[in-house]
């Protein structure tokens, strides 16, 4: 994780050791307890190279495989569809109900001031810069919830180059989701490239 990712743990973190240089070869290793657990919050850097180096020290030294995906190559466009399916989507569907069920309560709390007004300045940018006509905000609108066989998150390592690879990294996305969408047995939808938004970090 990177720094500011890592703050609350951090922050958190008793009878804090951090690491110094040259100790690991990852970016920022701290270890202590948080709610009375030994951990360690280690930060290993941004991009692939840094993090598989950082992950791989990690595994090393606890000498524990966390994650073993069977697939040929670690990197590039890897979908591990049905890795985890067995144990993941039961889980999945009952977060999802829950959710589902909490938005459906008065008790969503409005969006504050600040945020509408920001949402509505960003609105108003974008029908300045594209030319069309968008929906009305309602400032009561509960948050939409958005399931596994509809969205998903990809990462931007190797599409945000140029203008082409958007619709590389939004042809994946879409081949992804059709591909899940069969595995699970979920309603089929066909999506395409122009389903899908791709949004950088």
């Amino acid at each position: 994780m990177r720094q500011v990712e890592n703050a609350v743990y951090v922050k958190n973190l008793k009878s804090a050791k951090k690491l110094t240089t040259g100790e690991s070869g990852c970016p920022d290793v701290r270890t202590g307890e948080i709610m009375r657990q030994s951990v360690a919050v280690i930060t290993t850097g941004i991009g692939q190279d840094a993090a598989a180096m950082c992950v791989y020290e990690v595994l090393t030294r606890c000498g524990h495989l966390l994650y073993n995906a069977q697939s040929a190559a670690l990197f590039g466009q890897c979908s591990f569809q049905g890795a985890s399916a067995a144990a993941g989507l039961p889980l999945s569907d009952e977060l999802l109900a829950a959710a589902a069920k909490g938005l459906a309560s008065p008790a969503v709390p409005p969006r504050p001031a600040r945020l509408l007004a920001e949402e509505a300045a960003f609105w108003a940018a974008m029908a300045d810069g594209t030319k069309a006509k968008y929906p009305a905000l309602s400032p009561t609108a509960a948050p939409k919830l958005w399931s596994y066989n509809e969205c998903m998150e990809i990462s931007s390592q190797y599409f945000w180059s140029g203008a082409p690879w958007d619709m590389v990294a939004r042809k994946y996305v879409a081949d992804t989701l059709n591909a899940a969408n069969r595995t699970t047995g979920k309603p089929a939808r066909a999506y395409t490239q122009g389903d899908v938004i791709a949004a950088g970090p």
